[in-house]
């Protein structure tokens, strides 16, 4: 006898275009579209029931638009020869799942027995045809339920937030269903509270059939320590609507204590920077159950000013978390306005003294956790800067033949930046910060998206005086500026530089300067130059032409940079403009109609532009280096 079952509908609309896209009249697949390969299969299920799930890794995999992946079972079971497929999901190109459900558990030929046979993947292409990877042998049994147990007493301390491992047998994994905890006994809190328990369910969190933690939230005993004695059952509550109980319950003891802090890092922290703290018993934030974490700071804030803040009892500082990873580390990110109290944590420098103290909180139910001396160091805020280069700008400097020494003008982009800000607490980097969650973000690209040909624009909502946000985007599209009638892509467009120019398109007749062409004609291939190699960037090489042409692009491009993060930090100092009044040589926030080439290139004794005195003074007033 033999039973053979397949799906259709495999062939997509993609047909048509995808053959002239990539085949022309070829019948054969695109040299990127290899065999599948099935390197492994995991879990190694010994019993398979409706809703499990494999994870298939090897290469070949592809999804739409190419086509689909199914993966084929043939073998016998119960005296019939079977062989059916089942659709995949894919992840990537090395990673697919495929999940028996229902349906596909249907194509067994009897609903309980022992499968012998192969695995097999198959590629669908959107083109048509298929492709097959080798057969992999696999044998397991089929069967509609599974019983759970455990023979391992329950005797633990723990904290809210903790996983208590059950080892054990038959437990369900993902789509099978769930494997329940039933939990009877007497729970004493310490305040004198006795909780009953009568076979109370705790969805257990399953790792493999013989292992699942007991995660100990506040729906389980509350959040207030106590000891609990009595007795534990397992179920499996199976995805066909089946349930199957353990045969005898187990003891269970636990005694039920306090959170608490093992230490705090950094030592030394900034605004924009996150606080960690360690310990155990850390409940994540649950809204629908009223649930979440915070940390109390009793002790006294020490100002480098000399002044002293006491943050003692009813002014202690409450820090609320941005993550709490597991039930063992919370994170607090210093943005000013994260906790409670006279000052903003984490504005004013100076150092804390005294103790960190976790509080649980669980509907009308709070406690603290124990206490821990810390000592924390808070600096001058920094703002960090990100200078985010899109693919765009590579282009543009193709465009201006510099793409070769590309590190070179992006060397010279950075040191104007940090002279231009020199003894303010701005720093700027070229690689994403990891030591910050908050800083701001300039994006240096090629074209402007606006259409309009700007060299630069701070997209960011309205003016930010005193630099109230710390995470600002220079950049991308903002809704809300467009709404407001501006602008809405902001960030560094270097290719509208061009606009300097007698002799490129883009050239602006209001903006073109000759010395613009005298630099960069030697270099730019659209000006009639020759392109840069790697190694011309030296006042002795080619007559130091690139040398030149690579100082001018990174001044053009950081004096821009230093503008619009200007702007971004509250820039111009003056109430209701964003710019300086009227033309003032070398002042760096006045309009850009202001602003010559030769200024902004550094060029024929003009520039390098700097901070106007007020500005200068705004600057170091919100902030200030260390040390002051």
């Amino acid at each position: 006898m033999s039973r053979t079952i397949f799906g259709g509908g495999w062939i997509s609309t993609w047909s048509v275009l995808l053959s002239l896209l990539f085949l022309g009249c070829s019948d054969e697949p695109p040299d990127f579209i290899v065999d599948p390969v099935i390197d492994a299969i995991e879990p190694q299920l010994e019993i398979i029931l409706p809703g499990s799930q494999f994870k298939l890794r090897g290469s070949g995999f592809i999804k739409p638009p190419l086509g689909t992946m199914r993966v084929v079972f043939d073998g016998q079971m119960g005296g019939f020869q079977t062989l059916f497929a089942v659709e995949a999901l894919v992840e990537d190109s090395q990673t697919m799942f495929v999940t028996l459900n229902q349906t596909a558990f249907s194509l067994f030929p009897t609903a309980t027995g022992t499968f012998y046979g192969t695995m097999q993947a198959e590629s669908l292409l959107a083109i048509g045809g298929e492709l097959q990877s080798g057969k992999i042998p696999i044998s397991f049994v089929v069967s509609n339920s599974l019983w759970p147990d455990t023979q391992f007493p329950m005797n633990t301390v723990g904290q809210p937030g903790a996983r208590i491992p059950i080892p054990g047998s038959g437990f369900l994994l993902g789509d099978e269903g769930n494997t329940v905890a039933l939990i009877s006994g007497e729970f004493s809190s310490e305040s004198g509270e006795n909780l009953h328990l009568d076979k109370a369910p705790v969805l257990l969190e399953v790792e493999n059939r013989n292992l699942a933690n007991l995660r100990l939230g506040a729906d389980v005993f509350g959040i207030e320590p106590g000891t609990f004695f009595g007795e534990l059952s397992l179920q499996n509550e199976h995805s066909t609507g089946v349930v199957t109980n353990s045969l005898n319950p187990i003891p269970a003891q636990l005694s039920f204590i306090r959170s608490m802090v093992s230490f705090v890092s950094p030592a030394s922290v900034r605004r924009g920077q996150a606080l960690r703290f360690d310990g155990q018993g850390f409940l994540a934030s649950d809204p629908e159950q009223g649930v979440a974490t915070l940390m109390l700071l009793d002790g006294t804030f020490f100002r480098s000013d000399g002044g002293i803040d006491d943050h003692t009892g009813v002014n202690a500082l409450i820090l609320f978390p941005d993550e709490i990873a597991e039930d063992n580390q919370m994170s607090v990110t210093l943005r000013g306005n994260a906790m409670s109290g006279d000052e903003e944590f984490g504005v004013i420098p100076g150092s804390f003294s005294g103790l960190a103290t976790p509080w649980l909180i669980a509907g009308d139910d709070n406690v603290f956790g124990t206490a821990t001396s810390v000592q924390i160091s808070v600096l001058p805020a920094r703002q960090v800067v990100y200078i985010k280069v899109l693919p765009g700008f590579d282009d543009s400097l193709e465009e201006f033949g510099l793409l070769a020494v590309k590190d070179a003008v992006l060397a010279r982009t950075l040191h104007v930046v940090h002279r231009d800000y020199a003894g303010i607490n701005v720093e700027f980097r070229l690689e994403r910060p990891e030591d910050y969650v908050d800083y701001t973000v300039v994006e240096v690209g090629g074209s402007d998206p606006n259409g309009a040909n700007l060299l630069g624009l701070d997209n960011t909502e309205g003016k930010d005086v005193g630099n109230i946000r710390f995470n600002d985007v220079i950049g991308g599209f903002n809704a809300l500026s467009e709404k407001q009638g501006y602008y809405a892509y902001g960030g560094v467009f270097v290719r509208s530089f061009f606009q300097f120019s007698q002799k490129h398109p883009l050239g602006d007749n209001e903006m073109s300067n000759v010395r613009f062409d005298d630099i960069f004609s030697p270099v730019a291939p659209v000006l009639g130059g020759d392109p840069a190699g790697p190694f011309d960037n030296h006042p002795s090489q080619r007559n130091g032409v690139v040398f030149l042409a690579v100082q001018v692009l990174g001044s053009l491009i950081g004096n821009t940079v230093t503008h619009e993060v200007g702007h971004a930090l509250g820039l111009a100092n003056i109430e209701g403009r964003f710019h300086n009044e009227g033309d003032n040589p070398n002042w760096i926030m006045d309009a850009g109609i202001f602003r010559p080439f030769e200024e902004r290139a550094e060029i024929d004794g003009q520039g390098p532009a700097h901070f106007s005195p007020t500005n200068r003074a705004y600057l170091e007033n919100i902030l200030p280096p260390d040390g002051q």
